[in-house]
């Protein structure tokens, strides 16, 4: 029984983890509007859990964790919410960048901003509050099925919710496309090997480097994404579009260069703590900008609890490396 719910700590903090950064500190589920975490939880929760085992069980890197990331990402805003085909999502004009009935500009950021922020650093994060676990799966085969079972259910709700609020329903083709596409990532994710060969462009950095290198990277990627709210500010989709990925292979060849050297878990804590920076900080402008003060103490607030538990992990994790 003791081994059953050994691992009971590091699931539910990464069950809450994930909506608790994807939402709530990035300000689109505020304080005023809290009681909707609820819902959230179980839908990111059980499918950052689910991406987390299959990437354990089947000795996965994190390349592949962040195709998952992908995959869930395409699932969620374009079968779903099906955001990357509405040009009117809640009220927000997503035309910019619009073809061929999709918000290519908005579909782009928005899965990138899934795949990260509601995947990859909340998994990060608490594997790094257990370093002794973090190679290993957690789940049992119960927990698996109940996992699926939530993720399932809260998929359908999620659904039906949104179609319901929004009266849009996108064309057949294009949630096949999006269906196709998230299962191709899938496999994908599978095959990939988990260690590939990028010559290193430079030689690993301090820690503070890595971090500030993850926290500009995540900063012009959202500000990218919000350009998209001011119809390009007079830029065409395509480049924003372009320098989003540019931005994404510079980060890529950059971190697998240095992973490939002196590399270790402070590295890992300062990319995850870089990219939830800057994401606490855009979600705090962004609500600053809608007026409500009740939000913006809360968020405050909610961003000062942050940092200081994560000084308290990277403590913790000096400390280990000491010892």
């Amino acid at each position: 029984m003791k081994n059953h719910f050994s691992n009971i700590k590091p699931i539910l903090i990464l069950f809450i983890l994930s909506p608790l950064i994807a939402e709530l500190l990035f300000g689109s589920t505020p304080a005023s509007r809290s009681f909707q975490l609820i819902f959230e939880a179980f839908f990111y929760g059980s499918a950052v859990l689910l991406i987390r085992e299959f990437a354990r069980r089947y000795n996965l890197g994190w390349t592949s964790i962040i195709i998952l990331g992908i995959a869930f990402g395409i699932i969620e805003e374009c079968i779903l919410l099906q955001s990357a085909f509405n040009p009117n999502f809640l009220g927000n004009d997503l035309s910019f960048g619009r073809t061929k009935g999709v918000n290519w500009v908005w579909a782009e950021y928005i899965i990138g901003y899934h795949a990260i922020w509601s995947i990859t650093i909340p998994i990060l994060i608490t594997e790094l509050l257990f370093p002794g676990k973090s190679s290993k799966p957690w789940l049992s085969k119960m927990g698996i099925a109940i996992m699926t079972i939530i993720y399932l259910l809260s998929c359908v709700a999620f659904y039906s919710t949104f179609i319901k609020i929004t009266g849009f329903a996108t064309s057949f083709i294009h949630y096949l496309i999006a269906g196709i596409m998230a299962l191709v990532l899938i496999v994908l994710a599978i095959i990939l090997p988990k260690q590939r060969s990028f010559k290193p462009i430079s030689k690993t950095p301090s820690y503070l480097i890595a971090g500030i290198v993850a926290f500009a990277g995540s900063a012009a990627w959202l500000i990218l994404f919000s350009l998209l709210f001011k119809q390009g500010a007079g830029l065409p989709a395509w480049i924003i579009e372009l320098t989003g990925i540019l931005i994404v292979m510079i980060l890529y060849i950059l971190i697998s260069g240095w992973a490939q050297q002196n590399w270790n878990n402070n590295y890992l804590f300062s990319l995850a703590s870089g990219g939830l920076t800057a994401s606490m900080i855009f979600g705090l402008i962004t609500l600053v900008q809608t007026g409500n003060q009740l939000d913006i103490i809360c968020q405050v607030i909610f961003i000062l609890i942050t940092s200081g538990l994560m000084i308290l992990l990277k403590k913790s994790l000096l400390k280990n490396k000491e010892q």
